[in-house]
C-alpha cells in the first residue's frame, strides 16, 4: 500500500493506536498497530469481532445501530456492549446497571497526531447516548480519557477539549473526520464508509465470484449520476466545436498581444494629461486655502473690535450707576437732614423742663432724712467712749504676752484701729512658729551628721581590714596564671609541630601574651593563621560553585531548549519583532507550513528560495483568517494577488495542515501572486528577493522550514547539537564537582585542626581571676580610703551642725533643745489668745 496521499501529494495518515475503556469485557486496552496495520488473534469468543465493531468502521462511522455495528447480524448495539448482556436468564438481563465509555483510533502522518473517537452512556432503563471527539491530543499521553478510572462524561470531555472538537451527531463528526483526515468530501465519504461496512460482511470471501464482487463493490459505491453521464457524451460531441474556439481564442489572443503596445502608449499619454490637469487642480485649490486663510483672519479682526465695542458698552453702564449711586448719596447726607433737627431740639428742651421740677421734689425729701441723721450719731458716741477702754486693756495684755514669747512687738496704740492689725498680729505668730521650726530643723540637722559621724568611723575600719585581705589574694593569683601559662605553651608547641602547618608558629608566640590588655586569644590568633588559607579555598569554593551553578544552568536551559525542540510537532522561525500578535486559537497557519517544494527543485535552489522567502518577510506570514483579524491584530498576511508568470506556483505545492481552516486552492492562489522575477513582487533560487522598489538577498545553507521533512531535518540537527553541548557540560559539571570535594576535604582538615586547638580557658580563668583579685583589691583600697574621708567629713559636718544650731538659736532668742522648744510652742500659743482677744476689742469698738 502507497503511503502517499492521492495525487501523488503528502502521505496519508496510518492508524497507529486505537483503545477501548469501560466497554464489553475491556477495562482499558490499547492496540498497536505496525505499519498502519493490526492483527487481531485469538480464539473464539476472545472479544475480536466486538473489538472490531467499536473501532472499524463503526469510528469512521458513527452510526450505533446495531446492523451496522454488528457484522454478523448478532444485534449487538452499543447499549449491550456497555451493559454487557447476562447469560444467566434468571437474574437481571445486564451485567450493569448504568455505564460509561470509551473506543478510539489515533493517527499519524510526518509526526503529527489526529485522534477521532467516541464516548457512550446507557444505563438499562434508557438507549445508549454518544458524543464524539476530534482532536490532535493522544489519549493515554495528552489527554485522560478517564481520570482516576472514572470515564469523563461528555461535559468533562468538553472542558479538556473545547467545544469545538466535540460533537454530538455522527454526521457531523463524519464531516470533521473527513476534514481532518481525507478531505474527500461529504459524498465520497460516505461511500467510502459504506463499502467498507459491506466488505467486512462475513464469508464473503468464501463465497468469491466476479459478477457477486462486482455487484458488491458496485453497492458500496454511490451510482453515477445520470446527469453527469449526459454532460459527459455531450462534452465528447462538442470536442471539435471545443478545438474550433480554442482556435478563435487563440487568434484572439494573438490579435490582442499585437494591440497591447499601441494601447500601452494610448494609456500613458491618457494618464499623463489627467495628471497634468491634477496638478493644476491642485495649485487652484492650494490658491482657494490661500484666500480661505486670509478671510479667516479678517473674521478673526472683527470679531475683536466687535469685542471692544462690547467691553465699551459696559463701561458706560458702569459709570451711570456710579452717578446715579452719588445722586442718592447728596439725598442722604447731615447738610440735607439738618432742617429736619430744628424740631427735634424744642422736644429735647420740653423734656429737661419737665426733668428739673422732679429734682426739687427729692431735694426737699433729702432734708428731712439729715436731722433724723444727727439724733442718731450722739447715740453713737457714747458707745464709743467705752469701746475704747476695753481696746486700751487689750492692747497691753497683748504686748505682755508678746514680750513673754520672746516676739518683738512693733504695734503702737494708734495702729489697732487700722484694718491691717488682724493680719500683722497673724504674721507675728506666724514669724515666731517659722523662726520655732527653722531652730527645730537646725537641731535635727545636727543630730544626724552626728549619728552619720558615728557609722563612717565604724564603716573606716571595717574597709581597712577587708582592703588588706584583697592584697594577699592578688599575690596567689599572680603565681596560679603563671603555672597555668606555661601548662599552655607546652601543649600548644605539641599540637603545632603534629598538624604541619608551619603557620601555626603565631599560635605558639601568642600563648606568653595570652589574656594581657590588648592581646588576642589563641582562637583569633589561629584564625589570623589560617585565614590566608581559609580565604583562598573560600575563592576557589566561590569560583568553582559559580561555574557549577553557571554550567547546571546552562544545561537545565539545554534540557528545556531540546524538551521544546523535540515536542515542538512544528518548528517555526524567529517571530519577527513588527509581528507581536498572538495566533493561539486563529483559523490558519503561518505559510511555511502551508508548503512544499515540487519534487523537481533542487536542494540548492531550495535552501536559497526559502532565504529569499524568509528575507522577505513572507514565511511566517499568516495564510487564512478573518478580515476583522488582518484588521485588528499586528501581524503579517498573505492573500492572494494578481497572477504572475513565472510564480512560486512552479517551485512550490500547497501542503495545507489539516483541520486550520486554510485549502490547497487559497495557498496556490497565494504561490501564484508571488512570482519568481528580478522585480515587483517576486524572489529568485539564489536568495534574491523583491517587493517592489525594495530589494535584497539571503542566504541560507540548507532548507529549514519548508516541507515536514526540512522541518524534521531541522530538529534532528538541533537535537544532535543540543546532545554535543548537553555531553560537554556533563564532563565539565563533573570536574567541578570534584574539585568542590577537593576544597571540603581541604576545608574539613583545617577545621579538624582548628577544633583540637589545646583550650587556653585554665589560661584565661587564672587570668581573669588575677583580674579580679586586682579589681578586688584596688577596689578595697580606694573604699576604705573613701571611708576614711567619709568619716572625717562626717566629724567635720557634725561640728559645722551643732554650731550652726547654736548660731541660729541665738539669733532667734531660742533654746537649743528639744524640752526648751517645747515651752517656746506654750508661750506662743497663750500670745495667740491674747492677740484674739486684741482683735474682738477693736472689732467692738468699731
Amino acid at each position: 500500500m502507497s503511503d502517499q496521499g492521492p495525487g501523488g501529494g503528502e502521505p496519508r495518515w496510518k492508524p497507529v493506536r486505537a483503545g477501548i475503556r469501560n466497554i464489553w469485557e475491556y477495562d482499558d486496552q490499547s492496540f498497536e498497530f505496525s505499519d498502519g496495520r493490526l492483527v487481531l488473534r485469538g480464539p473464539n469468543g476472545s472479544g475480536k469481532s466486538n473489538a472490531l465493531a467499536l473501532l472499524v468502521p463503526f469510528l469512521l462511522d458513527g452510526v450505533m445501530a446495531a446492523h451496522r455495528m454488528d457484522s454478523l447480524g448478532g444485534g449487538r448495539s452499543m447499549k449491550s456492549l456497555l451493559l454487557c448482556l447476562n447469560d444467566d436468564e434468571r437474574g437481571n438481563r445486564f451485567r450493569h446497571n448504568s455505564r460509561t465509555g470509551y473506543a478510539w483510533l489515533e493517527f499519524e502522518r510526518l509526526g503529527q497526531h489526529r485522534s477521532i473517537g467516541c464516548g457512550a452512556r446507557a444505563s438499562a432503563e434508557r438507549d445508549a447516548e454518544a458524543w464524539f471527539f476530534v482532536t490532535s491530543r493522544r489519549p493515554g499521553i495528552d489527554l485522560d480519557l478517564a481520570p482516576g478510572g472514572m470515564p469523563l462524561a461528555r461535559a468533562a470531555l468538553i472542558e479538556q477539549l473545547g467545544p469545538a472538537q466535540v460533537h454530538d451527531s455522527a454526521e457531523a463528526y463524519r464531516i470533521a473526520v473527513d476534514r481532518a483526515l481525507f478531505g474527500l468530501g461529504t459524498h465520497r465519504y460516505r461511500n467510502l464508509v459504506e463499502l467498507l461496512l459491506v466488505l467486512r460482511r462475513p464469508h464473503l470471501a468464501g463465497r468469491l465470484h466476479l459478477d457477486q464482487l462486482s455487484k458488491v463493490l458496485s453497492d458500496g459505491l454511490a451510482a453515477i449520476d445520470d446527469r453527469l453521464i449526459v454532460d459527459v457524451a455531450a462534452s465528447f460531441e462538442d470536442l471539435e466545436a471545443v478545438q474550433r474556439d480554442l482556435g478563435r481564442m487563440e487568434e484572439a489572443n494573438r490579435t490582442v498581444q499585437a494591440f497591447l503596445p499601441v494601447y500601452r502608449q494610448y494609456l500613458r499619454a491618457s494618464a499623463r494629461s489627467r495628471a497634468v490637469a491634477a496638478s493644476e487642480a491642485d495649485r487652484a485649490l492650494r490658491a482657494a486655502r490661500r484666500r480661505v486663510g486670509e478671510a479667516e483672519r479678517a473674521l478673526v479682526a472683527a470679531d475683536a473690535a466687535i469685542e471692544q465695542v462690547r467691553l465699551d458698552r459696559l463701561a458706560s453702564q458702569q459709570q451711570q450707576e456710579v452717578a446715579q449711586q452719588r445722586h442718592r448719596a447728596v439725598l442722604e447726607s447731615p447738610a440735607y437732614r439738618d432742617a429736619r433737627s430744628l424740631v427735634e431740639v424744642e422736644a429735647r428742651s420740653a423734656d429737661a423742663a419737665a426733668g428739673a421740677a422732679t429734682a426739687a421734689q427729692r431735694l426737699g425729701r433729702a432734708d428731712a432724712e439729715a436731722v433724723k441723721t444727727g439724733a442718731r450719731a450722739e447715740r453713737a458716741e457714747v458707745e464709743l467712749r467705752s469701746a475704747l477702754t476695753q481696746l486700751d486693756q487689750a492692747f497691753a495684755a497683748a504686748a505682755a504676752s508678746a514680750e513673754g514669747a520672746g516676739m518683738s512687738w512693733p504695734i503702737h496704740r494708734h495702729d489697732v484701729e487700722s484694718a491691717d492689725l488682724r493680719p500683722n498680729l497673724r504674721g507675728l505668730a506666724r514669724q515666731r512658729r517659722q523662726d520655732i521650726t527653722e531652730v527645730r530643723a537646725a537641731l535635727a540637722q545636727a543630730q544626724a551628721a552626728a549619728a552619720r559621724a558615728g557609722s563612717a568611723a565604724e564603716a573606716a575600719g571595717r574597709a581597712s581590714a577587708t582592703a588588706e585581705e584583697a592584697e594577699e589574694r592578688r599575690a596567689e593569683a599572680v603565681a596560679a596564671l603563671e603555672v597555668e601559662r606555661q601548662a599552655l605553651a607546652e601543649a600548644v608547641g605539641v599540637w603545632a609541630g603534629a598538624s604541619g602547618l608551619t603557620q601555626l608558629s603565631l599560635v605558639v608566640d601568642a600563648v606568653e601574651a595570652l589574656g594581657e590588655p590588648g592581646q588576642p586569644s589563641l582562637t583569633d590568633v589561629l584564625g589570623e593563621a589560617l585565614g590566608p588559607l581559609r580565604e583562598e579555598l573560600a575563592s576557589r569554593q566561590a569560583r568553582t560553585s559559580d561555574r557549577l551553578e553557571s554550567a547546571t544552568t546552562e544545561r537545565a536551559d539545554l534540557v528545556t531548549r531540546r524538551r521544546q525542540v523535540a515536542d515542538d510537532p512544528l518548528p517555526s522561525p524567529d517571530r519577527l519583532a513588527t509581528r507581536p500578535a498572538s495566533r493561539a486559537g486563529r483559523v490558519g497557519a503561518p505559510f511555511y507550513a502551508c508548503v512544499d517544494f515540487a519534487g523537481h527543485v533542487p536542494a540548492v535552489e531550495r535552501a536559497g528560495l526559502e532565504a529569499a522567502i524568509e528575507a522577505a518577510g513572507l514565511l511566517d506570514a499568516w495564510v487564512g483568517g478573518h478580515a476583522i483579524e488582518r484588521l485588528g491584530d499586528l501581524d503579517a498576511w498573505l492573500e492572494p494577488g494578481p497572477v504572475l508568470a513565472p510564480n512560486l506556483a512552479e517551485v512550490l505545492v500547497p501542503t495545507p495542515p489539516p483541520g486550520v481552516g486554510v485549502s490547497s486552492e487559497l495557498i496556490s492562489d497565494v504561490l501564484s501572486s508571488i512570482g519568481l522575477a528580478e522585480a515587483g513582487i517576486a524572489v529568485l533560487s539564489d536568495g534574491r528577493f523583491h517587493l517592489g522598489p525594495l530589494g535584497g538577498r539571503y542566504a541560507k545553507a540548507q532548507v529549514e522550514f519548508i516541507g515536514a521533512t526540512a522541518r524534521e531535518e531541522r530538529r534532528q540537527r538541533m537535537l544532535a547539537e543540543l546532545d554535543a553541548e548537553l555531553d560537554a557540560l556533563a564532563v565539565v559539571i563533573g570536574q567541578l564537582e570534584e574539585d568542590l570535594r577537593a576544597i571540603g576535604v581541604e576545608r574539613t582538615r583545617l577545621d579538624q585542626v582548628a577544633g583540637s586547638l589545646p583550650s587556653s580557658q585554665p589560661v584565661v580563668a587564672a587570668r581573669e581571676d588575677l583580674v579580679r583579685a586586682i579589681a578586688t583589691a584596688s577596689a578595697t583600697a580606694t573604699a576604705a580610703a573613701q571611708d576614711v574621708e567619709v568619716a572625717r567629713q562626717a566629724r567635720r559636718a557634725a561640728e559645722m551642725a551643732q554650731t550652726g544650731l547654736e548660731n541660729v538659736a541665738g539669733q532667734r532668742r531660742l533654746p537649743a533643745t528639744s524640752d526648751g522648744l517645747g515651752g517656746a510652742d506654750q508661750l506662743l500659743h497663750a500670745h495667740e489668745q491674747q492677740a484674739n482677744e486684741l482683735v474682738v476689742a477693736v472689732g467692738a469698738m468699731l
